[in-house]
C-alpha cells in the first residue's frame, strides 16, 4: 500500500472523535476514508461545517455535529469509512499530468474546486466506467474527452502502485 493511503488496522474512535470535536468550519485536514467500492482515498481541504453542525470535506460528509463528551471535551462522530485524520496540510503526491491520460487503476492525485467546499484534494485509485468516464472516489475527473468543471489540477502518482484497483464501474440502468 501506498504510505500516505495506509491506516491503522484498528481505529481510533476515541481519537478520532476528539480530533474532530476539535474542528472548527474552515480549519484545514487530512483524512483517509476506507471505501468499499473505491479503496482508500485521502482527501484533504478545509472543513465545512453545515447548518446542522455536521463536518464535510469536499463534499463528503466526514462527522456528525458536535456534541460534549463524558470529560467535557467537545466531540464528533465520525463516519464508518474514516479511517485516520491529520491536522496537517497533505503534501501533494506525483507529477503534474493530463488528466485525459488517465486510465483505470492509475494512481492519481486531483484538486477540485465546489462551493461552498472550497479548494481540496483527493487522491486515490482512478476508475473508469463503461461510459469512458475517469474518477478518483466519486470526484469526476474527466469523460468523453473533456476535463470535469471543477477539476483545478491533476498529478499521476503512478501507473505501477500496490493499491488494489477497483472493478470498472457499470453503467447506471435505465431505472436509476
Amino acid at each position: 500500500m501506498e504510505s500516505f493511503l495506509t491506516f491503522p488496522a484498528r481505529r481510533d474512535v476515541a481519537g478520532l472523535k476528539a480530533a474532530l470535536g476539535a474542528l472548527e468550519d474552515g480549519d484545514h485536514v487530512t483524512v483517509v476514508l476506507a471505501t468499499a467500492r473505491y479503496g482508500a482515498i485521502e482527501v484533504s481541504g478545509r472543513v465545512f461545517s453545515s447548518p446542522t453542525g455536521d463536518l464535510w470535506l469536499g463534499g463528503r460528509l466526514i462527522a456528525g455535529p458536535q456534541t460534549k463528551a463524558k470529560d467535557g471535551s467537545a466531540s464528533r462522530a465520525p463516519i464508518s469509512e474514516l479511517r485516520t485524520l491529520v491536522a496537517d496540510p497533505a503534501q501533494l503526491h506525483g507529477e503534474i499530468a493530463d488528466p485525459l491520460a488517465f486510465a483505470h487503476g492509475d494512481l492519481v492525485s486531483v484538486d477540485i474546486e465546489q462551493v461552498p467546499y472550497g479548494l481540496f484534494t483527493v487522491s486515490g485509485v482512478a476508475t473508469e466506467g463503461q461510459d469512458g468516464n475517469v474518477r478518483v472516489g466519486e470526484w469526476a475527473v474527466a469523460g468523453s474527452g473533456a476535463l470535469a468543471k471543477r477539476l483545478r489540477g491533476a498529478r499521476l502518482v503512478g501507473r505501477e502502485h500496490t493499491e488494489p484497483i477497483p472493478a470498472r464501474r457499470e453503467p447506471l440502468g435505465a431505472d436509476e
